[in-house]
């Protein structure tokens, strides 16, 4: 559905050449391109017109919508009901066309379901229709949302029929057993969701249209609805529209990305709702619209472009697009690829299937590419997990939204046990990796061992599979850092480090560049100020940051914090910490999205104060001149005041994040929670709890205001996670206890344009022998 303009390129692929035919097509003798590595045909459609979704049913026989018309955005009126065209592969032949019966619409996507029924949305007659083929019988239902534009489609494992409503930025359901619908909105409210597809999980992804929103959401079985964001910067204006999407064999999700020629990925394992952690982007070369998306069982996205009337593919690994053109017009959106990697096309205007064969046996002659993968700025956190959930097998999902990777999420020996991740009943190694891959990172974590009579615990950096990795580790009587290349393990750096089984250490694991270093404390102590052990290796460049933990027979490991994240200078460390601790930052450059601005894991001795945060930066406010924040059994404490105090952390910055968790022993004339924008005492915007509520209250020039209240009942002693976030004039707060997790959409929202910058931190009032626990922090640029 793009604007219907000619369009002259030139494309940048392999040289055609004309050649026998390579590949029997059968009495159609349709019109065959055959280039140095694929054959291309197309075959013409017996009747109708149009085509558009493909699907295959048991048989491999291919299924095509033909709605007879070319929305824009409706058919126009008086448009006959639309058709359905079947081919088989194997005898090259159309074996029969249907026909929609009188009263129905024109429909545009195709997919059956797990009793051979076809479904097929219909949006001229808002509705939804079923042909079951082996009955000859066709029903429809009315959505419930008029106009809605009911588009693609999907089934899921249970049957259930999910549809994107392309005209009222909904996704919805259908229960073909209860004959019920439900309707999920989109959180934006114009985002004209288009492609839909299902996961091996069962969870339903599609894309929101529109450049100015440009996400691709997930839906998950558990009924929370994620937004991934393809780029953290706008995209307003710039033609990035995702479009078609699949999944891969590894469970990512790929999607074609509209007028600026791109496919894009999500690495799942990495992915952080409201960011664009885990997407990768892959560039060709033209101008055009990349428009249907498909992967092959042999591991290569194929991708269609209709304005440039190519066909192409890349490896799901990445690397670059080798583009084939195509004999007729507009190769568009049902693009899609069976079980034997042929990848099957609609050309719309030239009312043909079309089909590509590569071949397997020669190297393919490839167009330029670009993958766009921008390198964290530094202070950014690349992951990090409290274990603050209700206890479970597998690690799941971190606290910063991600999943973790490696043996985490698929070895039993992997639960969530108290508030702690815990690795148990196992005689190996494991490996548990969070985030995306990068070059110089640093990994800080809190855990313990019951045993260290052969096992050891550590950090891993530049992880890239088991057999690739730089770990730092602590065995009961040595600190060692080793690599592992190819599969071949070498210590690099051994010193002594004597550990007691059953205490909880800090590890602190850095590469940058060729230098790798490392340091390990005891839990409640200080952190020393020099490496303990330094090495320098440059046989791996980058990959994940986790942690990797041998057992042994009777071992348990206990983990109770990580963080990953890119350290904040460029040079190699040997003396000092690396951060300034300033009181008040000034910094001169605008940090970029998604830069930590202050990070605090309260991992440190009972001290008067809060002292220097786990970031290196100082506490401002309140939180090193009133005696009343203290750090007691690794948490910022706060007691006995009878006023409202600030602790505030890292630079000033416009729009910002806060993520906090924290308890009160009693909200009676008590709060605490997150401020952004503070300046000092007097000016600041505050998300917070009272026991009864969530509010956001701005004070500015003195004068207290209430922009937002919505009910919100929290206990005494039970600890909660707080989200505040600003953005331009918009203010958002989130609630949730620390064991669940976060709401999908905000909670509270509003809109105040008094502040526009300022530092982030917690504002509290505890009194009357109250006492406010907080047990993390971290604040980061939007």
């Amino acid at each position: 559905m793009e604007n219907r303009k000619q369009i002259v390129t030139s494309m940048v692929a392999a040289a055609t050449v004309i050649i026998s035919a390579v590949l029997a097509l059968g009495v159609l003798n349709p019109i065959l391109q055959s280039e140095a590595d694929a054959s291309v045909a197309d075959f013409a459609i017996p009747a109708g017109a149009d085509p558009w979704g493909t699907a295959f049913d048991s048989q491999g026989h291919v299924w095509v919508a033909l709605p007879g018309c070319d929305p824009s955005p409706q058919c126009p009126a008086g448009t006959a009901p639309g058709k359905i065209a079947v081919f088989d592969p194997a005898t090259k032949t159309w074996i029969k066309t249907i026909q929609l019966p009188g009263g129905y619409g024109q429909l545009l996507f195709l997919a059956f379901d797990r009793n051979g029924a076809i479904w097929f949305p219909m949006l001229s007659t808002n509705s939804l229709g079923e042909y079951d083929p082996n009955q000859d019988r066709f029903h429809q239902w009315t959505v419930p949302t008029a106009n809605a534009g009911p588009w693609a489609v999907a089934v899921d494992k249970s049957g259930i029929v999910w549809f994107t409503e392309h005209y009222t930025n909904q996704i919805a359901s259908f229960n073909p057993t209860t004959q019920t619908f439900k309707e999920i909105a989109t959180p934006d409210a114009n985002s004209q969701p288009y492609g839909i597809t299902v996961d091996a999980q069962n969870n339903v992804w599609f894309t929101q249209n529109v450049d100015t929103v440009a996400a691709i959401d997930e839906y998950t079985t558990a009924g929370v609805l994620n937004v991934y964001k393809v780029r953290n910067t706008s995209t307003s204006g710039t033609g990035l529209t995702p479009h078609m999407l699949t999944t891969d064999a590894n469970g990512n999700i790929w999607w074609s990305e509209g007028w600026v020629t791109m496919a894009g990925m999500l690495n799942v394992a990495q992915a952080s709702p409201g960011t664009n952690n885990g997407v990768t982007e892959y560039n060709y070369t033209g101008s055009g619209h990349t428009s249907g998306i498909s992967a092959s069982p042999d591991g290569r996205i194929w991708v269609t472009d209709s304005l440039m009337n190519v066909v192409g593919y890349i490896p799901v690994g990445g690397d670059s697009f080798t583009f084939y053109n195509v004999p007729g017009n507009h190769p568009h959106d049902g693009l899609n690829v069976d079980s034997q990697n042929r990848a099957w096309f609609d050309e719309e205007f030239s009312n043909a299937l079309g089909l590509a064969l590569p071949s397997a046996s020669v190297t393919p002659t490839v167009t330029t590419s670009t993958t766009i993968t921008s390198t964290p700025a530094p202070g950014t956190i690349l992951g990090q997990d409290t274990f603050q959930r209700t206890d479970q097998p597998l690690w799941g999902t971190a606290s910063d939204g991600q999943k973790w990777g490696g043996d985490a999420n698929s070895s039993s020996a992997f639960s969530i046990v108290g508030n702690m991740g815990q690795i148990a009943n196992g005689t190996s190694a494991y490996n548990a990796v969070l985030g995306p891959s990068v070059p110089d990172a640093e990994a800080l974590f809190t855990g313990s061992l019951n045993n260290f009579a052969n096992a050891n615990l550590g950090a891993v950096l530049r992880w890239k599979d088991t057999n690739n990795w730089y770990k730092a580790y602590i065995n009961g009587t040595n600190l060692i850092i080793q690599s592992k290349v190819n599969g071949t393990t070498t210590t690099l750096k051994s010193v002594a480090f004597p550990a007691t089984a059953g205490t909880a250490y800090n590890v602190r694991f850095r590469a940058v560049g060729s230098a790798l270093s490392v340091r390990v404390w005891q839990t409640g102590t200080t952190e020393p100020n020099i490496w303990q052990a330094s090495v320098n290796d440059s046989a791996l460049a980058s990959g994940q940051v986790g942690m990797r933990i041998q057992l042994a027979s009777g071992v348990t490991a206990k983990i109770t914090s990580f963080s990953a994240s890119v350290p904040g200078n460029t040079g190699t460390a040997t003396t000092t910490p690396t951060v300034t601790a300033t009181t008040t930052p000034s910094p001169t450059a605008t940090p970029a999205p998604g830069t930590i601005l202050g990070q605090d894991t309260f991992q440190r001795a009972n001290q008067s104060f809060w002292g220097t945060a786990s970031d290196g930066q100082t506490w401002g406010g309140d939180a090193n001149m009133l005696t009343n924040f203290s750090i007691v059994s690794n948490a910022g404490v706060f007691a006995n005041s009878n006023t409202s105090n600030s602790a505030v952390l890292g630079p000033t910055a416009t729009n910002a994040e806060v993520v906090l968790s924290g308890s009160i022993s009693d909200f009676t004339n008590n709060n605490f929670g997150p401020v952004v924008r503070w300046s000092d005492g007097n000016n600041w915007y505050k998300a917070f709890i009272d026991g009864s509520s969530l509010y956001i209250q701005k004070k500015v020039n003195g004068t207290t205001t209430m922009l937002k209240s919505v009910p919100f009942t929290a206990a005494p002693g039970t600890s909660y996670m707080l989200h505040f976030s600003v953005s331009g004039s918009t203010l958002s707060a989130n609630i949730w206890p620390s064991s669940g997790t976060e709401p999908s959409g905000w909670m509270a929202s509003t809109t105040d344009s008094s502040l526009t910058a300022g530092q982030c931190g917690i504002r509290l009032l505890s009194q009357n022998g109250a006492t406010t626990t907080i047990t993390s922090f971290v604040a980061r640029t939007l």
